[in-house]
This record gives C-alpha cells, sequence and structure tokens, in this order.
C-alpha cells in the first residue's frame, strides 16, 4: 500500500483542467492481480460534481467515480474502491463505505489533458497481469460551477501481485504401462509424455514418478531432456 498524503483541492469549475495527484511504485515484483484505491476525508456540498479517473503506469485507465451522491453534501468520508465490494457508490446520500467504481452518467464528459481521452475502464480488474511499476495518476476533476470540494486525507494505492511460472506454456502429462496386467517377475513399460500446448516454449520442466513398492527400476530413455534414477 503506498499513499499520497493530502490535502487534494478540488477546484470548483475545474472542467477545463483535470487536477492530477501520482504515486510512483518502484520494486513490486510480479504481475498485479488485484488493486484497490482508497480517498480519505472527502468533503464536498455537491459530490456529484467531482468525477475521479485512475490511470496506471501503461495508461489504462478506470473512471472511480461519476456523477454519484445526488448533490447531498458530505463530510470527512472516506470512499475505498474494490471490484469485489456489494454495491455502488450511492446515487444519494455518500458515507464512508467500499464500493465498486461507478459511473452514474449518460457518456462521460473527457477529462482534460494531461489525462488521456476516453473511453474508459470500468473495473479496477482492467489492471490485472500488468507491471505494477511506475506512475499511478489520480484525475480529479469538478465539471460544474457553484462549489468545489477537498481531499484532506489524500489518496491510497493497495496493489497485490503474483510471480508465475512460465505463465504463457500450457503442459499436459499423460502415463501409460503396458502391459496390463502384468505377470509376477515381468518386464513393465511406463511411458511418461509431456506435451506443452503453449503458446511459449516451456523450459526447466520436470517430471517425477514414484515406481510402486516392490517394483525395481531397470532402464529409462528419455526423447528429449535426460532420465535419473534415485531412490524408486
Amino acid at each position: 500500500t503506498l499513499a499520497k498524503a493530502g490535502p487534494i483541492a478540488t477546484n470548483d469549475n475545474y472542467a477545463v483542467s483535470a487536477y492530477q495527484d501520482a504515486i510512483n511504485v518502484a520494486g513490486v515484483a510480479g504481475s498485479i492481480s488485484k488493486v484497490t484505491v482508497k480517498r480519505s476525508n472527502l468533503s464536498d456540498n455537491f459530490p456529484s460534481d467531482s468525477d475521479v479517473l485512475l490511470v496506471g503506469p501503461a495508461g489504462q485507465t478506470v473512471l472511480l467515480m461519476y456523477d454519484a451522491g445526488n448533490n447531498l453534501p458530505i463530510n470527512n468520508v472516506t470512499l475505498t474502491f474494490d471490484d469485489a465490494a456489494l454495491t455502488a457508490v450511492p446515487n444519494g446520500q455518500i458515507t464512508t463505505s467500499t464500493n465498486q467504481p461507478t459511473n452514474y452518467g449518460i457518456g462521460v464528459d473527457p477529462f482534460a489533458a494531461p489525462a488521456p481521452v476516453g473511453p474508459y475502464g470500468t473495473t479496477l480488474s482492467v489492471f490485472n497481469g500488468t507491471n505494477p511499476n511506475g506512475a499511478w495518476s489520480l484525475y480529479v476533476m469538478d465539471d460544474q460551477a457553484l462549489d468545489g470540494g477537498n481531499i484532506s486525507g489524500g489518496w491510497s494505492l493497495s496493489i497485490a501481485s503474483v510471480n508465475t511460472v512460465d505463465p504463457q506454456s500450457d503442459l499436459k502429462v499423460a502415463v501409460l504401462d503396458a502391459p496390463d496386467p502384468i505377470a509376477l517377475g515381468g518386464n513393465l513399460t511406463y511411458t511418461v509424455s509431456v506435451t506443452n500446448f503453449g503458446p511459449s516454449t516451456a523450459t526447466g520442466v520436470t517430471v517425477t514418478n514414484t515406481l510402486p513398492a516392490g517394483m525395481g527400476f531397470v532402464s529409462g530413455v528419455a526423447s528429449q531432456g535426460s532420465v535419473s534414477q534415485s531412490g524408486g
């Protein structure tokens, strides 16, 4: 979890220039498996004026909140955005809560530069599988006159990452025995096949097969790689 301290002012009728605040992420290994965002201590007499866009390091976007709150004042409210939440940000009185990214608009007013142009993403899962390192930008835009707001507690970004092994390889292992059944004292052959359905090459693959009790290893041949025997 990385945080950017407030306050962040949402200037009145700021549609001509979206406010940008950035968190720089570095040294996080693996690829993203989950992202959540928190905006702390929000105050605004007309919260539906406030539109919020998150942009990831590779330019991915998600509209966190748009036209929510129905102009009912809020004071020191903390909102967490999580795809797994059961509710949207209310189109009524907003209270401290965890919600899905929410858009009540019919169409979306474009955020001004330097924010990217739409269309914008609708879920935080748009970041999954990507590199978390780089600049994450939060754009806040007040698109109507008469009132502004502020995020006195700033905002934070929580990233869960996962390290994957051969993520683009799809391996299948099959084993056939012959003859079956086999007489006591006879020779049994196991044919072990490994198939890679790709699309990427699989490297460093090891297959281990433990022999049943009472059996002894005789020999092994590999069509690719090598065979070794140790302790059955």
